[in-house]
């Protein structure tokens, strides 16, 4: 095993058993496929920002007030009661199926960026200098490429918190009121925002 950098093209048993690189084809093959690696590595970077923006945007909707045009909808169907309370019982379900399919895709996206890196740090601990640089590389052209992508999200992200407001008691009263009368209101009491609401909505993701 060696214990410093080295310049070879010739590896035996090359992370799997029976995997030997023997030819200089083979190499080079190896040695971009290691630079896709890395590329990999960062692209799943930018999936886990655009899931947890949805994830912000899904917390985020669930507190604030009913808009007019919701409200509108909402008189012109023929049952305003009964749609009411059909929201009532298949909103929370929804609510739960997104959940559960943002947590599942956020744990599977980190599950297989924490394989790629493992598998990438054991084959920097080979110390061959060519499969070095195609990792550094990799890495460099993803960071290239996919960096403007994730501040514009992370800046979205840190927006959404930031406009986040919680409803007044009022805002639901008149909405209640709202859905069950069958004249719509010009106007809705806004929604103000609250001091701890950037925590409220990193909960609701978390």
């Amino acid at each position: 095993m060696h214990m410093s950098f080295w310049w070879d093209f010739k590896i035996n048993n090359f992370l799997f058993w029976g995997y030997d690189i023997t030819t200089l084809v083979v190499f080079t093959l190896t040695c971009c496929g290691l630079l896709l690696f890395g590329f990999a590595f960062e692209w799943i970077k930018i999936l886990q920002a655009k899931v947890r923006h949805s994830g912000f945007h899904m917390a985020h909707s669930r507190r604030l007030c009913p808009g007019e045009s919701d409200a509108l909808l909402t008189n012109n169907q023929e049952s305003s009661t009964s749609s009411a309370q059909q929201q009532v019982t298949t909103l929370p379900l929804s609510n739960k199926r997104n959940r559960l399919i943002y947590f599942t895709t956020d744990f599977i996206l980190w599950q297989v960026q924490q394989i790629l890196g493992y598998l990438l740090m054991l084959i920097v601990m080979v110390y061959n200098g060519y499969m070095m640089i195609a990792i550094v590389l990799g890495y460099g052209l993803g960071y290239f490429v996919f960096y403007p992508l994730i501040m514009r999200i992370n800046i979205e992200n840190y927006k959404i918190m930031q406009s986040a407001s919680l409803c007044r008691p009022e805002c639901e009263q008149e909405s209640s009121a709202l859905l069950s009368s069958n004249t719509v209101e010009t106007t809705i009491a806004p929604c103000h925002a609250s001091t701890s609401t950037t925590n409220t909505v990193i909960s609701e993701v978390i």
